[in-house]
């Protein structure tokens, strides 16, 4: 999808969907309604015209559709209705046979037909057009560069790319910045896909010009790469033994091993009275005939779950066993509730500090150390906080965690925030003559939002929704904000968004280190306070 976001003008987020993975695995495809589906199934002839439409289709069901019809398109006669057919098709599900459509009563889809349009901005006195996206990598080129383990067990990922758009609107020099699901190759994924893109180029006081820009490729599972159905153990029902690395490689098909043949396994066990898995069955392999089911069943014993409720019956987890070399990052670390420390003075003990560890067999950390010179105070509090947290032992993607040695930035707050590290790069040095863009990036929700909480809404157990449009950032704080819509009314969630607007922290958006000045939009969801 090829969105242009008020906040991040030249992002290009590209929404990975579609119908050729059903494969990938057992889960049925729940409809949304994404741009990169549009785009691609935009009428050539309406879109050489430069013209703009909206299809209303019906269809039986809520995230899963059936009989889907035309109720109205315009303009007519310009394709625009068999284009919106064409994309609710991909994810129509077979009626039932008995009676009314398995998946509820009728529902109304509004599909809009937009294109992209060059956004100009104002920066040191310049007038810049930025980047105008014109063609984009089709969803067969995207699913064919999903990485295929994490597409064989319908794992997302994301990658933010700077490229340079050059004057003949292809991208050059692009480098892999923020990525998400970095271990399983995502970036490089992305990387593949760039000579597919087409750019208008960026124009500077209206002559062509060439501009580094951000382009954000994100691969989100549905029709193309379908999880499977219960195919994770929740974090309340984590693992309280899985099989180590050592165990992992013992168990490897040897004849594949020798040949570097990787394999992922999804597994079908019933939890036994203690929580062990037993009578483990294979749903699904990615290369078979290589015995890789053989071996993912005889590591089945392996896994052990809290035990179930005696009096429920014998309940069946999914899990995926990955064969072949690859790091890993646990997914999420559980941590105690927080209860201040208090110094010698009477005051809460505040900080933080990067800490390194090692995920042991039990899921705890050991081996803990400081990296950062940290208050010795500080520092004692967050080792003894840190030895606390527990990682998960298996990842959804099949990978043990055992013996893996994390990074991670313990903040000693009320939040008791944790955040595991990566070591992402910083955006690029440009090259001379290059026009360097920069979106707005980095608006930090506050930590403390329940403080600003209006007193009337949480006595009542009022949730609420702000938005706010801000004149600009004033290091990094968002200044001149206004409400632009409240939800509900006369509960002050509006009031409340405004103190709150002081406490966001970003980057302002710039091009060649000077600001655009353009409005900040930030959207503010208030929860009830719990």
């Amino acid at each position: 999808m090829i969105k242009h976001l008020s906040a991040v003008a030249a992002a290009v987020l590209v929404w990975l969907g579609g119908t050729a993975a059903a494969q990938e695995g057992t889960g049925a495809p729940n409809f949304i309604l994404r741009g990169d589906e549009i785009f691609e199934a935009y009428p050539a002839g309406a879109k050489a015209k430069g013209l703009e439409g909206e299809v209303t289709i019906s269809c039986d069901g809520a995230s899963r559709i059936s009989n889907c019809a035309l109720v109205s398109e315009t303009p007519a006669g310009e394709g625009f209705g068999d284009a919106a057919l064409a994309i609710a098709r991909r994810y129509e599900a077979a009626p039932s046979s008995k009676g009314p459509p398995i998946y509820g009563q009728p529902r109304s889809i509004t599909i809009p037909f937009t294109l992209p349009k060059a956004r100009t901005v104002r920066a040191g006195g310049v007038e810049y057009v930025l980047p105008l996206p014109l063609e984009q990598p089709s969803m067969d080129a995207l699913y064919a560069a999903w990485p295929r383990a994490a597409r064989f067990t319908g794992t997302e990922g994301a990658a933010e790319l700077w490229c340079v758009v050059a004057l003949d609107g292809r991208l050059k020099d692009c480098t892999v910045g923020k990525e998400r699901g970095r271990d399983h190759g995502f970036g490089a994924a992305a990387l593949s896909l760039t000579p597919l893109f087409r750019y208008q180029p960026a124009l500077r006081a209206g002559k062509p010009a060439v501009m580094s820009i951000p382009v954000r490729v994100d691969f989100v599972c549905d029709s193309w790469c379908r999880p499977f159905e219960n195919s994770t153990v929740r974090a309340e029902r984590r693992w309280l033994a899985a099989p180590t690395p050592q165990q992992v490689m013992a168990a490897y098909p040897p004849a594949a091993l020798s040949r570097g043949i990787e394999g992922q396994v999804r597994l079908n066990c019933t939890v036994g009275k203690t929580g062990g898995l037993e009578a483990c069955a294979t749903v699904a392999e990615s290369v078979p005939g290589e015995g890789f089911s053989a071996a993912a069943q005889q590591l089945g014993p392996l896994f052990h779950l809290a035990a179930p409720d005696p009096k429920a019956s014998p309940g069946k987890v999914g899990v995926v066993v990955a064969f072949g070399p690859s790091p890993v990052v646990p997914a999420w670390l559980r941590g105690q509730r927080y209860t201040p420390v208090l110094d010698a003075a009477g005051a809460a003990v505040q900080g933080e500090a990067r800490v390194k560890c090692r995920v042991a067999e039990q899921g705890g950390l050991e081996a803990c150390e400081v990296l950062d010179p940290v208050d010795p105070v500080v520092r004692d509090e967050v080792l003894k906080r840190a030895a606390g947290l527990t990682a998960q032992l298996w990842t959804e993607e099949g990978r043990s965690t055992i013996g893996y040695v994390l990074e991670m930035r313990y903040t000693l707050d009320p939040s008791q925030q944790v955040a595991l590290l990566g070591g992402e790069p910083k955006p690029p040095v440009v090259a001379p003559g290059v026009i360097d863009y920069r979106p707005l990036t980095g608006l930090s929700v506050p930590r403390d939002i329940a403080r600003y909480y209006p007193d009337r809404a949480a006595r009542m157990e009022v949730n609420g929704r702000v938005a706010l449009e801000c004149a600009g950032l004033v290091d990094g704080r968002p200044e001149g904000c206004k409400v632009v819509s409240e939800s509900p009314l006369d509960y002050g969630f509006g009031d409340a968004a405004l103190k709150l607007s002081g406490q966001f922290l970003g980057a302002d958006e710039t091009i060649d280190g000077a600001s655009t000045h353009e409005p900040v939009p930030i959207p503010i969801n208030f929860k009830t306070p719990r």
